[in-house]
């Protein structure tokens, strides 16, 4: 079987840390709330970034647009549930544009650091760009209902860097 380990972006892909992180291989930007915590994961590279309170999420990578010839996109997304540790129920995936941008996305909920969250798991493509940018954006009910704001301000500011 083919090895589908997504390829993240090491610390110097990423540009921005205060309020925009740019994916600069997949050719897109994000909006991070202000005074939320930021960083990568030590253990796959993966940038991340959460809530004062630690029940929203947001975690940000790349997948190599050549992954995509090996595997259905949702298998994509399931591989990455579970190699990022979660126990997480997904939909089918839809497919959608956000901002002009081609995306796929599923739905779902389930564990995460021992918390019940749900949220959303994308994959935005960028025609130019060799790789997909991969979004994960997941809270618990509370931080759902607490950062409704400003996460459509993060869905809304996904935008290309063209």
């Amino acid at each position: 079987m083919r090895n589908f380990i997504i390829i993240m972006l090491l610390m110097a892909s990423f540009t921005g840390f205060a309020d925009t992180v740019t994916l600069n291989e997949a050719g897109l930007s994000l909006y991070i709330p202000e005074g939320w915590e930021q960083g990568f994961s030590d253990d796959d590279g993966a940038y991340y970034a959460n809530d004062p309170g630690g029940e929203m999420f947001i975690i940000a990578g790349i997948v190599g647009k050549s992954e995509l010839m090996y595997a259905e996109r949702s298998s994509i997304i399931n591989k990455v549930i579970m190699e990022w540790g979660l126990s997480f129920e997904v939909s089918e995936e839809e497919e959608t544009e956000i901002n002009g941008i081609p995306m796929s996305v599923a739905y779902g909920s389930g564990m995460y650091k021992e918390l019940m969250t749900g949220g959303s798991i994308m994959l935005l493509e960028v025609e130019d760009a060799d790789y997909m940018g991969l979004v994960m954006i997941f809270g618990t009910e509370k931080a759902w209902d607490l950062y409704v704001e400003a996460i459509t301000e993060v869905f809304m500011s996904f935008n290309t860097l063209k």
